[in-house]
């Protein structure tokens, strides 16, 4: 209950307010609240720590505790391992149908893709794709994603890149590792709240 004094607040009963602020909702050091298939644990997170290492064809899901309904913002720090594609899944079932962010770096391959998913290792063709080969390998990026008002907006290091109309209702996120190559590593997974 609130207590007011000549219509004033009294010190300490003042509600603290942090709607609309990235909070972070998971390290990616441990499996705990997700469901692991051939991932690890491993050091050099970024900036330092530990981080969830994911390699190709194995992937990492869990259902996000923190779902605001219709609209969410999601950031997550992804790392690509030589000539390989990493992929992070959001507004998913169960089962891992939804979409994901894609970070591609094989040689002539597109380096920021959006894909429809129907499980966590399949997906549909691609829908939107920006900045032709220029991937680097070995660096970490900031991978955003929003989904306001049926809008789905990706943008890496701060930039959009990609912009896509979509109906998501699962709250399911997600990571695998693709494209012949060794996958990569995730840290950070950060949620508007």
């Amino acid at each position: 209950m609130t207590k007011f004094y000549r219509n004033r607040f009294t010190l300490g009963d003042i509600p603290q307010l942090d709607v609309g602020v990235l909070k972070l909702i998971d390290g990616l050091d441990s499996f705990t609240d997700w469901t692991n298939s051939g991932c690890s644990i491993t050091a050099n997170g970024n900036p330092s720590g530990n981080c969830f290492t994911i390699p190709l064809n194995q992937h990492a899901h869990r259902q996000n505790a923190v779902f605001q309904g219709a609209n969410f913002t999601y950031e997550v720090d992804m790392l690509v391992n030589g000539s390989s594609i990493l992929n992070f899944f959001f507004g998913c079932n169960s089962s891992g149908a939804g979409y994901m962010a894609r970070i591609d770096t094989r040689p002539g391959g597109y380096w920021y893709q959006l894909l429809p998913t129907t499980s966590w290792t399949s997906w549909g063709s691609l829908v939107v794709q920006s900045d032709y080969n220029l991937g680097t390998s070995g660096v970490w990026v900031k991978v955003k994603v929003e989904y306001i008002s049926g809008t789905i907006k990706v943008y890496f290091n701060d930039v959009l890149k990609l912009t896509y109309s979509a109906a998501l209702t699962g709250n399911w996120i997600g990571f695998n590792g693709d494209g012949a190559g060794t996958g990569g590593r995730a840290d950070n997974l950060k949620q508007i709240v």
